[in-house]
């Protein structure tokens, strides 16, 4: 088993559909919170490229041990997201290099490599292939939230 050829698309062009995306995106408009539990587009974006970091760290962590232990994350947690980059180019530019990472290590694995399963505190099931599609779910997910911030009216944002 490797990662599966859509997938591995995806992964390589999401850097791209999130560049194009945040250019369109007025500069006035990146730390305006819509709610008291609401993220800014900003604290969006420094999160999807700050994640990526920890994702490549368990892929590699993966790669390395037989019987690997991933730590569950929750970004509620850390304090000051929208501190973790200096820019928003800087982000675009981490969440790029650390995507070219991610794949070519899902390159190299090894048949062996994917068929490893993790223990994971929070998922019942954690494997390569489960990160390679978290990585486009979790990516996607946060575009479209950052869209709805955006572009949705008052009167129907939730």
């Amino acid at each position: 088993m490797k990662i599966p050829r859509a997938t591995k698309k995806i992964l390589a062009l999401q850097s791209q559909v999130i560049e194009d995306f945040t250019q369109q995106i007025p500069v006035e408009l990146w730390d305006v919170r819509r709610g008291p539990e609401v993220w800014t587009l900003r604290e969006h974006l420094y999160h999807l490229a700050d994640v990526q970091k920890l994702l490549l760290g368990r892929i590699k962590l993966i790669l390395a041990e037989e019987r690997p232990v991933i730590q569950p994350y929750f970004p509620d947690n850390e304090p000051a997201l929208g501190e973790l980059f200096p820019s928003i180019g800087a982000a675009l530019t981490t969440y790029r290099r650390v995507r070219d990472k991610q794949l070519k290590l899902f390159a190299k694995a090894r048949k062996s490599d994917w068929k490893k399963q993790a223990l994971h505190g929070e998922y019942r099931l954690y494997s390569l292939s489960i990160i390679a599609r978290h990585l486009v779910i979790h990516d996607d997910w946060h575009l479209y939230r950052m869209e709805e911030i955006w572009l949705t009216k008052d009167e129907y944002f939730h």
